[in-house]
């Protein structure tokens, strides 16, 4: 359910709405508060990864998807910003589809993280750099105080120590269109996330 707008995909919200209409309808369907966002574009993210050098991520299959552009071999790889962008889109030739592309793009998230933090450790300095980047880049609600805390305490948290999980989910479709719909362990992970007991 959309908020205003009956029953739709999830990312119709965003249409309808922007980000207020997405978060609401988040809200609604997880009982997650969101505090804030961050939305960026394709262009976006391929400039952010090109501006920082690259990001490296462990390529968790050979992929051959020519409709996302995405031609990579398994294994740890920096990926470009046009590669980073075609590893977050493949879908339609991976084994999972929407929930492969789901993981993918937790990957190049983290791996972000781990760029950003070796890129710190060696430059401290290089925190405005990524903040400048950001603010060229990503719109968000977030004040720059909360942002610059959240920027400093990205520095001191492993990679390794922060989950990325695709909700429990099954591919289908409905009206023609494809669609994700979840399944019922979505629910209970919700209610960890809501408790604090993830991981």
């Amino acid at each position: 359910p959309i908020p205003g707008h009956g029953t739709n995909k999830i990312n119709a919200a965003m249409a309808f709405g922007g980000p207020p209409l997405l978060i609401a309808t988040f809200e609604r369907l997880t009982g997650i508060p969101i505090d804030y966002y961050a939305l960026t574009s394709f262009d976006g993210l391929t400039d952010i990864v090109n501006k920082v050098g690259g990001v490296r991520v462990n390529v968790d299959m050979n992929i051959r998807d020519s409709f996302a552009g995405a031609f990579l071999d398994k294994g740890k790889r920096k990926l470009s910003g046009r590669q980073a962008l075609a590893y977050s889109r493949a879908r339609k030739t991976l084994p999972g589809g929407d929930l492969a592309r789901s993981r993918h793009q937790g990957q190049v998230l983290l791996g972000g993280l781990a760029t950003y933090q070796a890129q710190v450790t060696k430059d401290p300095a290089r925190v405005m750099a990524w903040l400048a980047i950001m603010r060229d880049e990503v719109k968000s609600d977030l004040p720059f105080p909360e942002l610059l805390r959240l920027a400093l305490l990205a520095t001191r948290i492993p990679p390794s120590r922060i989950g990325s999980q695709v909700v429990p989910s099954a591919a289908g479709s409905a009206g023609g269109a494809s669609v994700v719909r979840l399944l019922p362990g979505a629910y209970s992970l919700f209610a960890r996330v809501r408790a604090g007991k993830l991981g």
